[in-house]
C-alpha cells in the first residue's frame, strides 16, 4: 500500500513539476438542431381535435451531442494539417462550456425547431523551454545502479528492494541471499522511488557510517559479508535451474519425423479424396442414362448414385474396375462417343442417333464430299509444286 501511495504522489508531482501550456490554434461555434415531432390531441370523445408539435428535453440533449460531434469531426479532419505545421506537438479539442439553445422544450401548434450551439476549441501543446528543476523521482531515476552486498533488504511479491541514499532499488540479475534473505548481492537498478522517512536504509558490506533514510537521515545499521558458504550454497541453490533453462533455451526439439508422417497422411487423404470423387463423377453418367428416373431405383444403394455404376455398365460398356470409371469412357470404342468411320467401304455417319439432334450424313453425300476434298488437294498440291520449281529457278539466275 506504502508502495503506491509513494507512486501515485510521484505521477502526480511529475505532472505539477513541468510548465507545460495548451495554446488555442482556432475556435469556433458548432450547431445542431432538433426538430419537433407531432402529437395528435382529441376530444374526450375520442374524434381528433388537432395536432400539436413539441420538443422534450432528450430531444435538446440530442441536439446538443449532434452539435459536439459535429465539432468532432472537423478537429479530426484538422489533425493532419495541424500535424504538418507542428510535427512535434499534440492536439486536442476542447469545449467551452455547455450547450447554448434558442428556445426551451415546449409544445407549439406549428412545427418548429431548436437549435443548440456549443464553442470548440482546437488546442496544440506547447512544451516549456525552460523546465523546472528535476523532481526527487526524476533524481532517484537517473540515478547508476549499484554493484554490490547491502543489508535491510525487504522483499515485495517475489521481489527484493532496498533503500538507498534516499532511493530504492531493486535487486536485479544473479541475486546471492543470506539464508534470512536480509543481506544480498545483486545488481540494484534504481526504481524511481523515492524513499519514505519511515523506511529502513540499507548500507554496503563495511559501511558503518551514516547513509541516510530519505529526508530524515538516520545512521544505517552495521554493514553484513556473505560468507564462501552462502555464496555456495546461493550457486548450487540455483545451478540446476539455469543448466535446465540454458538447455531449454539451445535445445530445438526435432519434429521432423512427426511432420512427415501427418505430411504422408495428408497426402493419402487427398488422394482417396480424390480417387473417390472421380468415381462419384463417373456415377453421375447415371443421371444422363437415366435422366426421367424410369426404372425407378435411383438413390437406393449405399450410395446416392450408385444405380449409376451399373446403368454405365450395362449402357455403355463402363467398367468402373477396368481403366477407372472416367477413363473408360474415352478408351473403350462402345462407349457414349459413336463409332468413326474407317476405310472399309462407307457406311452412313450418325451423330446423336435416336434424339431430336440426330445428326446423319448418307454415303452418298460422302462420296461427294470425299470427291470435292481430293480435287481442291490435287490443286493445292500442283500449286505447291509449281511455287517450290520457280522459286528454285529464280534462286539459280
Amino acid at each position: 500500500m506504502k508502495r503506491e501511495i509513494l507512486i501515485l504522489s510521484a505521477i502526480l508531482i511529475s505532472f505539477s513539476s513541468h510548465a507545460d501550456s495548451w495554446e488555442s490554434i482556432t475556435k469556433s461555434t458548432y450547431q445542431d438542431s432538433a426538430m419537433s415531432k407531432e402529437k395528435r390531441v382529441n376530444n374526450p370523445d375520442g374524434s381528433y381535435l388537432k395536432s400539436v408539435y413539441y420538443i422534450d428535453s432528450a430531444m435538446q440533449l440530442a441536439a446538443c451531442e449532434g452539435a459536439k460531434k459535429s465539432a468532432e469531426s472537423v478537429f479530426e479532419q484538422m489533425i493532419p494539417l495541424y500535424e504538418d505545421t507542428w510535427p512535434n506537438s499534440k492536439f486536442r479539442l476542447v469545449f467551452d462550456g455547455d450547450c447554448k439553445y434558442d428556445g426551451t422544450p415546449a409544445e407549439k401548434d406549428v412545427r418548429w425547431f431548436l437549435k443548440a450551439s456549443v464553442v470548440g476549441d482546437m488546442q496544440r501543446l506547447i512544451k516549456d523551454e525552460n523546465p523546472s528543476e528535476p523532481t526527487p523521482e526524476e533524481i532517484c531515476a537517473a540515478k547508476s545502479p549499484e554493484e554490490g552486498v547491502f543489508n535491510n533488504v525487504y522483499s515485495n511479491d517475489g521481489n527484493r528492494y532496498i533503500y538507498y541514499n534516499g532511493c530504492e532499488y531493486e535487486a536485479t540479475g544473479v541475486i546471492v541471499c543470506q539464508g534470512d534473505g536480509a543481506v544480498c548481492a545483486a545488481t540494484w537498478k534504481p526504481t524511481g522511488t523515492v524513499a519514505d522517512p519511515s523506511d529502513k536504509p540499507s548500507s554496503p558490506a563495511g559501511d558503518d557510517g551514516d547513509t541516510g533514510g530519505g529526508d530524515t537521515g538516520g545512521s544505517g545499521s552495521g554493514g553484513s559479508h556473505l560468507s564462501k558458504g552462502d555464496i555456495q550454497s546461493a550457486i548450487e541453490d540455483a545451478s540446476p535451474k539455469i543448466a535446465t533453462d540454458i538447455h531449454d533455451k539451445l535445445t530445438e526439439k526435432d519434429t521432423s519425423a512427426d511432420d512427415k508422417k501427418q505430411a504422408d497422411q495428408q497426402t493419402q487423404n487427398n488422394i482417396n479424396r480424390l480417387d473417390d470423387s472421380i468415381n462419384n463423377l463417373a456415377r453421375g453418367a447415371g443421371n444422363f442414362a437415366d435422366p426421367n428416373n424410369d426404372v425407378g431405383h435411383y438413390g437406393e444403394g449405399d450410395s446416392d448414385l450408385d444405380l449409376a455404376i451399373s446403368q454405365a455398365k450395362n449402357k455403355f460398356g463402363i467398367d468402373k474396375d477396368s481403366h477407372g470409371a472416367s477413363w473408360d469412357v474415352f478408351l473403350n470404342n462402345d462407349s457414349i462417343r459413336p463409332s468413326i468411320p474407317t476405310g472399309n467401304g462407307c457406311s452412313d455417319f450418325i451423330m446423336f442417333s435416336g434424339t431430336v439432334y440426330q445428326l446423319e450424313i448418307g454415303c452418298d453425300k460422302l462420296g461427294d464430299i470425299k470427291s470435292m476434298l481430293s480435287w481442291v488437294m490435287y490443286c493445292l498440291t500442283f500449286w505447291y509444286v509449281f511455287s517450290s520449281i520457280t522459286s528454285l529457278l529464280r534462286k539459280g539466275e
